[in-house]
């Protein structure tokens, strides 16, 4: 099981803020990426960090907070919308 860390505005996230699991992250860009992770047959457990207007001193506060819950992962996505 891959574990993949995805950080991002709500628009690059579908607009699920902190969604656990890769079944509920609506239709952006993250649940596009799920859906080629499972046509490769790819098992993908994503944590799915969607923050509006935040700058990367919030996003931090936030992630520090949560370190233990997160846990270890396998990758990372950075993503925003301009």
């Amino acid at each position: 099981m891959h574990k993949i860390l995805f950080i991002g505005d709500s628009q690059v996230a579908g607009g699920r803020n902190q969604a656990k699991s890769s079944k509920d992250l609506g239709s952006g860009f993250v649940a596009q990426l799920d859906q080629v992770w499972q046509s490769q047959q790819l098992p993908l457990q994503a944590i799915n960090k969607a923050y509006k207007g935040a700058q990367v001193k919030d996003v931090w506060t936030d992630l520090s907070r949560n370190l233990e819950q997160i846990g270890s992962v396998d990758g990372l996505v950075l993503g925003g919308w301009y």
